[in-house]
C-alpha cells in the first residue's frame, strides 16, 4: 500500500464522525499490509530456495506414483512423454506407497515394484524439498480436471517452462472417465503419448526372471495357436463406481467374436483374482466347448508376472479396470485384438 493509497483513506476517513472506528480501520489496515509484506517475505524466500534447489532446470514435473504395476507402467510411460515431446525433466514422489499403498477396498497392498524389475531405467526420485516447492508452484490433479472437463486448461499449465507437480497423470493414457454419479467423460485426443513398446520391452527383463511355473505357462502360451487371454478382476474393483458387473454372456460373446474373426479355434488363458467365481460362472459353460487353462499360480505380490504371460498371449479379453489393456500394448502379434466392456457392441459378429 503506497502513500497515496494512505492519502486517499485519510480523506475518506476525515468524513467517519466515530473516532474509534476510525482508529480501527486504521488498525485493520495495518494488518493487512504487514500481512502483505510478509507474504511478499515468504514468497522470495521460497524463490530463492527454488533457485537453489532446482539450479539447471525450471521446466520440471515432479510426477506422483501411486496404484499397481499397471499403473507404475501407465505412469512411466507418460513420463517419457512429457520428456519428448514437453521437453520436461522429470522427477518422481514415489510416498504414496508409504503413507498409503492398499487397493480400493484396503485388502491387498501396493507395492512399487517397477524399478526391481526394470533395473535399467532411468527413474529420478524427488527429496522432500523438491515436492514442496514443486506443489506449491503448479499443482495439477488431472483426473480432477478431466473429470470437471478442464483437460485443455491442464494441458496449457503443461506447456508453461515451471516446476510442476502432476497428480493422476495417467488420466493422459485415457479415451475417457467415468465420475462417481456414472456420467462418462470423454478424454480429448491431445496429449501426445508414447507407443509403450517404444518405452519399455518386457521380454528383456522378465524372460530372465520367470521360475519353473511360470516358465511353463509362457511356453504353454508361445507354442500354441490362437491363444486368447481372459482377465477377470473382481474383487477390489466391486465396490468402485466405475466398474462394470460382467457376466457369462459377456466372455461367451467375446469368445465367439474372436473365433468367428479368425475362423479357428482358440485356446483360453483364464487370469483371475476370483477364481471360484470363473469356475462357477465360466468354466462350468465352457469345459466341453473351448480348450482352456487356469493360470494360478502367482500371488497378489506376483502379480507382474500374470500381466507379462497376458502380453504373449495373441488375444485378450479385459474386464474392468487397465491391467488387461495395458498388457495389451505390449503385444507384438500383427492381427491382435483386444475385447474390452466399452468396445465389444463394435464388433459385428459373422
Amino acid at each position: 500500500m503506497d502513500k497515496q493509497f494512505h492519502k486517499y483513506l485519510d480523506d475518506v476517513l476525515w468524513w467517519c464522525p466515530f473516532k474509534k472506528l476510525r482508529y480501527l480501520i486504521r488498525e485493520y489496515l495495518k494488518k493487512i499490509e504487514n500481512i502483505e509484506k510478509e507474504n511478499k517475505q515468504i514468497i522470495n524466500h521460497l524463490n530463492i530456495i527454488t533457485n537453489k534447489i532446482f539450479q539447471e532446470n525450471k521446466n520440471i514435473a515432479v510426477i506422483a506414483v501411486d496404484g499397481g504395476f499397471t499403473d507404475q507402467i501407465r505412469t512411466y510411460v507418460v513420463a517419457k512423454s512429457l520428456e519428448k515431446f514437453y521437453n520436461k525433466k522429470i522427477l518422481f514422489d514415489i510416498s504414496w506407497y508409504e503413507t498409503d499403498g492398499m487397493d480400493y477396498d484396503k485388502k491387498y497392498k501396493r507395492y512399487f515394484e517397477f524399478t526391481n524389475i526394470f533395473k535399467d531405467v532411468e527413474f529420478n526420485l524427488a527429496n522432500e524439498d523438491e515436492i514442496y516447492l514443486a506443489k506449491q508452484s503448479n499443482h495439477i490433479d488431472f483426473w480432477g480436471d478431466f473429470i470437471n472437463e478442464r483437460a485443455y486448461k491442464s494441458l496449457e499449465y503443461l506447456n508453461k517452462e515451471k516446476i510442476s507437480y502432476l497428480v493422476g497423470i495417467m488420466a493422459l493414457t485415457q479415451t475417457f472417465v467415468v465420475r462417481e454419479d456414472k456420467f462418462k467423460l470423454e478424454i480429448p485426443n491431445i496429449f501426445k503419448l508414447l507407443n509403450y513398446t517404444d518405452v519399455l520391452r518386457l521380454d528383456k527383463y522378465f524372460i530372465p526372471m520367470l521360475d519353473e511355473k511360470n516358465k511353463e505357462v509362457y511356453n504353454n502360451i508361445i507354442n500354441t495357436k490362437n491363444t486368447v487371454a481372459c482377465h477377470i478382476r473382481r474383487t477390489d474393483y466391486i465396490k468402485f463406481h466405475y466398474y462394470v458387473e460382467l457376466n457369462f454372456d459377456y466372455y461367451k460373446r467375446a469368445f465367439e467374436i474372436i473365433e468367428n474373426k479368425i475362423n479357428d479355434k482358440i485356446k483360453i488363458f483364464f487370469f483371475s483374482d476370483d477364481l471360484d467365481w470363473v469356475n462357477e460362472n465360466i468354466i462350468s459353460n465352457i469345459k466341453n466347448i473351448y480348450d482352456y487353462e487356469i493360470v494360478n499360480i502367482n500371488s497378489n505380490e506376483k502379480g507382474c508376472f500374470d500381466f507379462y504371460l497376458i502380453s504373449k498371449c495373441q488375444y485378450q479379453i479385459a474386464s474392468s479396470g487397465n491391467f488387461c489393456k495395458v498388457s495389451y500394448e505390449f503385444n507384438e502379434f500383427y492381427d491382435k485384438i483386444l475385447i474390452t466392456p466399452e468396445n465389444i457392441n463394435q464388433y459385428n459378429k459373422k
